[in-house]
């Protein structure tokens, strides 16, 4: 928690004023990744159906180099992406087949990005070029890793202290994504 105390001298006190509120720290600050569990993350055709596919336990293994990826939530209102130099690569990404392998620019974690955290409407936004949560393919546009304004809104349908599941919908109304994180102290 932090204080915020203004002091005046006496000759500038006309009347007592009611402090300012104190504004709690953003309940995602830190550090985040995918569930290392089934059904991490998935796509179907509504919110929260990833009935046309979902991890399994054995994609934890087989995709580590996704599971490991970590998402900071800074602060400061900053966000970024660490890969430690390897992370889950698709076709899409100029690939032969899809497997681990040192991250494609722009969704490398290299370029600037921030987020903002709506809680009465729960939305998570990032903005920034390649900025992602779960996979680089996603974005509200479709699985194709451009983003209009570089901008992705994620809806936030669980948030705990230490899990958050987070939808989104990359096209037409329905079509969704859905990422289950954790912690990464928790993990």
């Amino acid at each position: 928690s932090w204080w915020r105390f203004k002091l005046v001298t006496d000759s500038s006190v006309a009347a007592p004023t009611a402090p300012e509120p104190v504004v709690p720290v953003d309940s995602l600050s830190g550090d985040w990744r995918l569930a290392p569990e089934a059904g991490a993350l998935g796509v179907g055709p509504n919110q929260g159906d990833i009935g046309w596919w979902s991890n399994s336990a054995d994609d934890v293994d087989t995709r580590y180099c996704l599971f490991d990826d970590v998402f900071s939530f800074n602060n400061d209102g900053s966000f970024a992406q660490s890969m430690d130099g390897v992370t889950w690569l698709e076709t899409w990404q100029g690939v032969e087949a899809e497997g681990c392998g040192a991250p494609v620019a722009p969704h490398n974690g290299s370029n600037a990005a921030t987020y903002a955290y709506d809680a009465e409407a729960s939305t998570l936004t990032i903005v920034g070029q390649g900025a992602h949560i779960g996979l680089a393919k996603v974005t509200n546009q479709g699985e194709d890793g451009v983003a209009t304004d570089n901008t992705i809104v994620y809806k936030v349908t669980e948030l705990t202290a230490s899990a958050m599941t987070l939808d989104v919908n990359f096209g037409d109304g329905g079509n969704h994504w859905r990422f289950k994180l954790v912690t990464d102290s928790s993990v």
